[in-house]
């Protein structure tokens, strides 16, 4: 595009050039592409809210003009459709001319020239413009076919992993289906998939929320659309907004090209928010006027963009008590909290322990291509009498790590858990319910003094801990290490 604006300007003056394509039916306007004499780039800019008396103006413009003649406006700020649609341009110290692209009186575009200066265009300038509109038009329906191939891939992307995640969901669901301590936990699921009304799953870290989450989609009418799992304690604050909501092309350094957020990912699905209880302040008010407004707004765009999507939160925080004390808003808790789902812990369920045992000897036995081992009765025992601090999920590594030492069809437990000379771990009640914040505190500290207190660089904290700098200084802000 750019060396087409280079070529044009030998004969038309021209200091930026523009294509949009009008879609008739969605009643939107979509500006493909933008160049100077020196740089050009695909831009994807979408305008959905457009007034009533611009789209009666684009629906004149379709139905009545000569679609094989150029237009001459050497006052685009007078014209509403130009400035409202294409507002990038200083209209007052422009000039325009524009050329209808069609396809059998067929009008798929437009093609705008931008000229420095009030009254550059004559109608010589537009003659020449016609007389290029077919390379114009082929170059806009190949950029089309781009785009719309990008967007499938990208859907395409989006949808395998969908379906891998919801494929071990489904089968960690059926799990679920055999317990009956699990029983109301699931009539509760059940009573909520045919609904659109948020959710919210309640219980200790690796109780099995995300399973739960799952059958309730797979059971509800959108079972067919995705599911998009989001942990909102893993992402960075500042790349928050970016990931829930999207970003348009140049909203910040890196941004190098638009992107769909979870939202607009799981349009006409579901979005699971795991640890809810982690968004910070900012973001609860976000996501708060999402639920409320139904719409989101990419980071650096304008357009807002409206939602069906099913909102399914997960917490193992007492919400209620951060509400108490200030750290959760109320408003957002009272939204997010209409059909709460308390998931127990694997504690209070131990005569589930063996069937969840044997569950996972034959998962993960096969993940590894391996048939799938057996268990002693002193070691069952051993594993219904534990306490499980990790629930299902330390269950399930307990029987991953036991598989890959076995060295026969019998697995060993009792060296994974009990004290011994090679493994110092205490799994005493006491040390076990050290409190988080005390235990990232401690590790922490250990962090910057085995690095002098540096943080940045390679032999800097942050690589020790394996997380980002900046999310390091947050939480020593958090915790108050200094």
């Amino acid at each position: 595009m750019t060396r087409a604006v280079r070529y044009i300007a030998d004969f038309i003056p021209l200091d930026e050039m523009y294509i949009g394509v009008y879609h008739r039916n969605k009643e939107e306007h979509r500006v493909v592409a933008r160049s100077t004499y020196s740089e050009g780039e695909l831009l994807n800019y979408i305008r959905r809210d457009i007034p009533k008396r611009v789209l009666q103006a684009m629906r004149d413009f379709d139905e009545h003009v000569d679609k094989q003649r150029a237009y001459i406006v050497n006052d685009p700020s007078s014209e509403l459709p130009i400035r409202f649609l294409y507002p990038f341009v200083e209209y007052g110290t422009y000039s325009c001319l524009m050329m209808p692209l069609s396809v059998e009186d067929y009008l798929i575009g437009v093609v705008l020239l931008f000229a420095h200066g009030r009254d550059r265009y004559v109608r010589e300038h537009a003659e020449l413009l016609e007389k290029v509109a077919q390379p114009f038009t082929i170059a806009l329906s190949n950029t089309l076919e781009h785009l719309e191939l990008m967007s499938l891939k990208r859907q395409l992307e989006d949808e395998n992993r969908c379906l891998r995640k919801e494929r071990s969901a489904a089968k960690k669901a059926e799990i679920v289906r055999k317990f009956n301590s699990l029983r109301s936990a699931m009539e509760l699921a059940e009573l909520a998939a045919p609904l659109t009304n948020p959710v919210l799953i309640l219980g200790e870290t690796g109780t099995g929320k995300e399973v739960i989450a799952y059958a309730i989609h797979q059971m509800s009418p959108r079972k067919d659309e995705p599911l998009i799992a989001v942990n909102c304690g893993a992402i960075p604050p500042t790349l928050l907004d970016s990931e829930l909501f999207g970003h348009e092309k140049g909203a910040f350094t890196g941004a190098t090209a638009n992107k769909r957020g979870c939202f607009e990912q799981a349009q006409h699905g579901t979005i699971f928010l795991d640890e809810i209880g982690e968004l910070a302040a900012d973001a609860q008010v976000r996501l708060l006027r999402v639920i409320q407004e139904k719409e989101i707004v990419r980071v650096g765009g304008e357009t807002r963009i409206p939602l069906d999507v099913r909102i399914i939160c997960a917490t193992n925080c007492d919400l209620e008590a951060m509400v108490s004390e200030g750290r959760f808003r109320q408003d957002l808790f009272f939204r997010i909290n209409v059909f709460p789902i308390w998931i127990p812990p694997i504690r209070e369920r131990r005569d589930d322990i063996p069937l969840l045992v044997k569950e996972f000897l034959v998962l993960k036995a096969a993940e590894m291509g391996r048939t799938a081992p057996s268990i002693n009765d002193r070691d069952m025992q051993l594993l219904v009498n534990y306490d499980w601090p990790g629930n299902v999920r330390e269950l399930q590594n307990i029987i991953e790590r036991a598989i890959i030492l076995s060295k026969n069809d019998m697995i060993e437990i009792a060296p994974l858990l009990l004290p011994s000379k090679d493994n110092k771990t205490n799994y005493s009640r006491e040390e076990r319910f050290v409190r988080l914040d005390e235990c990232i505190n401690n590790t922490i500290l250990s962090a910057l003094k085995k690095t002098n207190g540096r943080i940045n660089g390679p032999n800097g904290a942050a690589v020790l801990l394996g997380i980002n700098p900046s999310t390091l200084r947050n939480k020593m802000k958090k915790l108050g290490i200094k």
